[in-house]
């Protein structure tokens, strides 16, 4: 976050790049689903709320967690 905090042309280039891999899949309005709460705060400040229909965030995978607990986890942050 430091990092991305002192290169703020660094996220523009990333968000720009997702917007146009969303543009070569004519997904309009896809679920977003995002790894972590920093990616999701910075996905929540930079990507533009026309182009989802949801921003989910859930439990980054490098979690300390057993894969079932994680399973479970991930799925009810999904709504599933």
């Amino acid at each position: 976050m430091r990092h991305l905090a002192k290169s703020p042309s660094l996220i523009a280039e990333n968000v720009a790049q997702l917007l146009g891999e969303l543009d070569d899949l004519n997904s309009a309005a896809p679920t977003v689903i995002i790894f972590g709460a920093d990616a999701h705060l910075l996905a929540a400040k930079h990507i533009p709320v026309t182009r989802y229909s949801r921003l989910v965030r859930v439990t980054h995978y490098s979690h300390h967690i057993s894969k079932v607990d994680y399973r479970a986890r991930v799925l009810a942050e999904l709504g599933a």
